[in-house]
């Protein structure tokens, strides 16, 4: 191997190495969007259930 093929191997692992981060960076976004979400609409339903509770338990007082 000379040099050339050196420089290029090296060039095709830095760009596959990048690569490989973004996508990851992507996907990681991604899942923590999901989570965010999920964690919004359990509040959502928790804060929709909690005045009903409430309610009841003033009524038995």
């Amino acid at each position: 191997m000379d040099r050339w093929d050196i420089m290029i191997i090296a060039g095709a692992g830095y760009v596959a190495v990048t690569s490989l981060v973004r996508l990851m960076a992507a996907r990681r976004n991604h899942l923590v969007d999901q989570v965010r979400q999920q964690i919004e609409q359990q509040r959502g339903q928790q804060a929709a259930k909690k005045p009903a509770d409430e309610d009841a338990d003033l009524g038995a007082a």
